[in-house]
C-alpha cells in the first residue's frame, strides 16, 4: 500500500502540466479539451496556493500586529 502523495507534490505536478500547456499555447492552438484543462489547472493552482500560504500569511500578520502594538505611535 502506497502512502498518499503530499499536497505539495500534487501542486508541483499541476504546475508542470500548466507550464507545459501554456508553452504549447504559444506554439500552436490548444484543443478544446486542453483549453478546459488549462482553466481547471489555473483554478486548482489558485486554490492550492491559497491553502499552502494562508497559514504563513496569518502568522506574518500576527507578528506584524504585535510589532505595531509595541512600537510608539508616530
Amino acid at each position: 500500500m502506497q502512502a498518499p502523495k503530499p499536497a505539495v507534490d500534487v501542486v508541483a505536478q499541476a504546475r508542470d502540466r500548466y507550464a507545459e500547456l501554456v508553452d504549447k499555447k504559444f506554439r500552436s492552438p490548444l484543443s478544446p479539451a486542453e483549453q478546459e484543462e488549462l482553466k481547471s489547472l489555473d483554478a486548482f493552482l489558485d486554490e492550492s496556493e491559497a491553502e499552502l500560504y494562508e497559514p504563513i500569511e496569518r502568522k506574518l500578520e500576527s507578528v506584524l500586529a504585535k510589532l505595531r502594538q509595541r512600537s510608539p505611535e508616530r
